[in-house]
């Protein structure tokens, strides 16, 4: 339930940085995608702990950001492919 409320505020806030934000409004989608992720992060404070490990990305295999728990199997908010998603980022990683 929080993951979803988080996906969908990260998808609020991208939407009006895309759209609002001129540092945003020309850039690539992961930067846009970074930022509505952080400000997720802060909102929500979910890994706010002394095992986070902020917003992370990679570029391999089409490319992924997303909150980092400090555990790859554990689901969180992640963007891949025009769309922030819900699940665990090491699943992506091994089936790729």
């Amino acid at each position: 339930m929080q993951l979803d409320k988080m996906r969908s505020y990260a998808r609020k806030v991208f939407n009006r940085l895309r759209s609002t934000d001129p540092e945003f409004m020309d850039c690539h989608d992961s930067h846009v995608a970074a930022e509505a992720l952080k400000q997720t992060e802060q909102q929500f404070g979910t890994y706010n702990t002394a095992e986070t490990h902020g917003v992370e990305g990679f570029t391999d295999h089409g490319g992924c950001t997303y909150l980092n728990t400090g555990n790859g199997y554990t689901p969180t908010v992640y963007y891949r492919k025009g769309q922030f998603r819900i699940g665990c980022w090491a699943d992506i990683v091994e089936n790729c």
